[in-house]
């Protein structure tokens, strides 16, 4: 029979404060709180309040980690097609002002970390911009135009090597299948999407080996939400397991073996969570919100699905959040108190 010294080499430790850094299987005494704690893994997913955003907002757009996160841009309540130039960032517990964009912009997608992002697409102008700006941590400056202008794409990869796919163009009127790849420096044509998809059809994963799901497929006379998740290796689009729920303007992000989706449309709190092979609907979130920011660090070396956060959003239209909902998704690491009953 394993002991907890013969797994770990130490008997449990009488601490005044919870250890750090602490793995998986340690367990010890706080004396301060006198509790004995253990750094589990979640079998089931939690949700909890994350740091309040400096002002509401919906069709904002994020990026990096739980713990290192970017947010720009956004619908800002007030007349009507207002767009923020504003930009923050989270260390997991709050966020803090950053250099602005250098244009108002909302429906806009985020790739990259917080000290190096990459903001394309969105509106305004019109329904549909060719603009995008890149962050070095410090300032953001021009990065190149789009060939098509659109809002809403799904986004890929990183600051130096993204992939903007699908999204509503304003020439069309319409979701359009049409992606483009970025390089550091200029937007080039890349191989379109089967089905077209837009409003938030949710990404993630590096340029090379990446994962979108969910989004609209409508065009000007209407059309339904989709449940399509498709992967992508750099050269062609290969179609995964469904989803469960059909579904837009969403927040998510995650990688081809590790996904999450939550929210979408008005009063939904339905969490979808991708291992790799399937979708499983996993714990509610506590708000229902749609036209969410989500992020779960697929590029950024953090851990996909398994831990992620979705900023503001809309309970109804006009009824912008400023909360941060923290997904501790499946799998993922926390220190719980041990009780006994």
């Amino acid at each position: 029979m394993s002991t907890y010294y013969g797994t770990y080499g130490q008997k449990v430790q009488y601490l005044s404060s919870d250890p750090s850094p602490v793995q998986i299987g340690q367990v010890w005494y706080n004396s301060t709180s006198a509790t004995l704690k253990v750094r589990a893994t979640n079998a089931t997913a939690v949700w909890t309040s994350g740091g309040t955003y400096p002002f509401a907002l919906n069709w904002n757009a994020v990026a990096g980690s739980q713990t290192a996160g970017i947010a720009a841009g956004g619908y800002n309540p007030g007349p009507a097609s207002t767009g923020s130039t504003a930009a923050n960032t989270y260390n997991g517990t709050s966020w803090t002002a950053a250099p602005s964009l250098g244009a108002a912009i909302y429906y806009n997608s985020i790739m990259g970390t917080s000290t190096a992002a990459l903001s394309a697409n969105g509106t305004p102008p019109g329904p549909g911009t060719l603009a995008s700006e890149k962050y070095n941590g410090s300032s953001w400056t021009s990065a190149g135009s789009l060939s098509q202008a659109r809002s809403s794409g799904g986004r890929i990869g990183t600051s130096s090597a993204a992939l903007m796919a699908g999204g509503f163009s304003a020439g069309a009127n319409t979701a359009i299948t049409t992606c483009e790849s970025y390089n550091g420096s200029s937007w080039s044509s890349s191989t379109a999407l089967p089905t077209r998809r837009t409003v938030y059809n949710c990404s993630g994963g590096p340029q090379t080996a990446a994962i979108t799901f969910g989004g609209y497929e409508g065009g000007p006379t209407g059309g339904p939400d989709s449940i399509l998740t498709q992967s992508w290796n750099g050269a062609s689009w290969t179609t995964l397991n469904n989803l469960n729920t059909a579904r837009r303007s969403s927040g998510g992000d995650g990688t081809l073996t590790n996904a999450f989706y939550a929210g979408g449309g008005t009063g939904v709190t339905t969490t979808e969570y991708y291992n790799g092979s399937t979708w499983a609907t996993s714990t509610a979130m506590p708000t229902a919100v749609y036209g969410a920011g989500g992020t779960g660090g697929s590029v950024a070396g953090g851990t996909g699905g398994t831990l992620g956060f979705i900023l503001g959003g809309a309970t109804t239209p006009g009824t912008q959040q400023t909360s941060t909902q923290i997904w501790n998704g499946v799998g993922s690491a926390g220190t719980k108190t041990v009780t006994t009953t």
